[in-house]
């Protein structure tokens, strides 16, 4: 058997339980001699083995911890005492309890006062705050809307690499307290060297959203939901799912934009405007009862984590071909789908046109229907335009319409996108027609004034600067 006593913070914080223990006469070891408690015991000539020695002796933290749970190992049944709390902690206390149960040693706890207890009881009390060893503190236990109690922080190395960590969520002068003391964050390893050891630790209270240097998630459903409120916005309180889907389209294509330009300042700002959407909708269905910005997110990992099965599972697939296929059979599974043609009536109306055709005419191809290669997609282009020809007014606009089809059959044969390649002819005649304005003015006159025969002279002109290429 070991026992485990939390020594506490200072001097009389020990239980009834933990002063009988100390007096058992077991043999007794504590993680450090520079505790309080240590002087009383040597003042009541209570023998102790302390392992201070180890920590210049070991090479990091995780070497000294191993020394010490192979040591109280070996004295067991004993008594060892740490500092604090004897909570998990402290990393001594730890390596112990690991070491006791991968060796089947029964292990007695005697909790006392915790550093984090007595941090939290420094400053008001603490509710909800987040505490963990200072060696542990890492991005994914960031969350500067809380409370954070981090312990143990024994020297100004740590300190250094603490504030690294933490500056990338907090401001520079931010108030933390350490070991009660308030300071700016920036000077948290600038202290003097006795502050830094086993019973010190910060607290960091928890950040308000206007102080934030920067955010996530959390921070956007906060801020929409503020928007949102009766004092809030008079323009965001007005908003439907209605009146945002012109704004969800248009700002997903504006990051399409950046994306083509290859502006990632411009994608990143883009990115933000289309996930603001994402939030305004998710609020809006918050308030209407039907989900939330976590529901959002939840069933997006749920999808994921399902449709990829040769990740997270013991599907295989070593190919990008068998996870398309894995995931087209997921999906239907998901969907329901009832007959071989549902896929293609699943693609959204709402689509843009080429690009609902485009992905129609791929279900298709997965059924086996579509053309050989591009010169079979090119002569049912060039049939539809003889169709097109011959039509009646009537017809024009069906026949029209199965001229778009087949281009964008062609595109997919040259493995072009349709939208893409349209946008780009598009931005080419901009272009073009910007090189003829300023023709147009150096000869002193206006594209609106010229005759058509003369506009076709100044096109070709325009087209000519451009290389032989277009």
């Amino acid at each position: 058997m070991i026992t485990i006593i939390g020594l506490g913070i200072k001097s009389g914080e020990l239980t009834l339980n933990a002063r009988a223990k100390l007096r058992s006469g077991l043999p007794l070891l504590l993680r450090t001699a520079r505790h309080p408690v240590a002087e009383a015991l040597s003042a009541e000539g209570i023998p102790f083995r302390a392992f201070d020695a180890l920590y210049e002796q070991s090479e990091d933290f995780s070497s000294l911890n191993a020394a010490i749970a192979q040591a109280v190992l070996q004295s067991a049944p004993c008594v060892f005492a740490a500092p604090g709390g004897a909570g998990l902690f402290d990393e001594g206390v730890r390596a112990v309890v690991s070491a006791a149960r991968k060796e089947g040693v029964a292990i007695e706890i005697l909790p006392g006062v915790g550093l984090a207890e007595s941090a939290a009881a420094q400053n008001g009390g603490a509710f909800g705050a987040l505490t963990l060893a200072a060696a542990d503190f890492g991005p994914r236990f960031a969350n500067p809307r809380l409370p954070l109690i981090l312990v143990e922080l024994g020297s100004r190395v740590l300190a250094a690499e603490l504030k690294l960590k933490l500056l990338e969520h907090y401001p520079a002068g931010f108030r933390v307290s350490l070991c009660g003391e308030e300071i700016p964050l920036e000077e948290l390893d600038r202290q003097p060297e006795g502050v830094y050891g086993h019973l010190c630790a910060l607290f960091v209270p928890a950040l308000p959203l206007l102080q934030a240097s920067r955010f996530d998630l959390h921070h956007l459903d906060e801020i929409v939901t503020r928007l949102r409120a009766p004092d809030g916005c008079p323009w965001d309180k007005e908003q439907t799912h209605e009146s945002l889907t012109r704004d969800l389209i248009e700002e997903s294509y504006e990051a399409l934009d950046a994306i083509q330009l290859a502006d990632m300042p411009a994608l990143c700002d883009e990115l933000g405007d289309v996930l603001l959407q994402i939030a305004l909708h998710a609020q809006i269905a918050k308030e209407h009862g039907d989900f939330a910005l976590a529901d959002v997110t939840s069933a997006l990992c749920e999808k994921l984590i399902r449709r990829h099965p040769h990740v997270f599972g013991d599907v295989q697939a070593a190919s990008v071909g068998e996870v398309l296929a894995n995931w087209d059979e997921i999906k239907k599974a998901e969907k329901g789908f009832a007959s071989e043609v549902a896929p293609l009536r699943d693609v959204p109306s709402s689509f843009p046109a080429l690009l609902r055709a485009e992905k129609v005419q791929k279900r298709a191809r997965k059924l086996g229907f579509d053309f050989h290669d591009f010169d079979e997609a090119l002569q049912k282009l060039l049939e539809e335009i003889d169709e097109c020809r011959a039509a009646s007014t009537e017809e024009r606009g069906r026949e029209l319409g199965d001229l778009l089809f087949s281009a964008v059959n062609l595109c997919r044969f040259a493995s072009l996108s349709p939208e893409i390649a349209l946008n780009a002819t598009t931005e080419r005649f901009i272009a073009r027609m910007g090189r003829m304005e300023a023709m147009a003015l150096a000869k002193k006159t206006a594209l609106s004034g010229m005759t058509m025969p003369e506009l076709d002279i100044l096109w070709a002109e325009a087209k000519a600067l451009e290389g032989k290429g277009d």
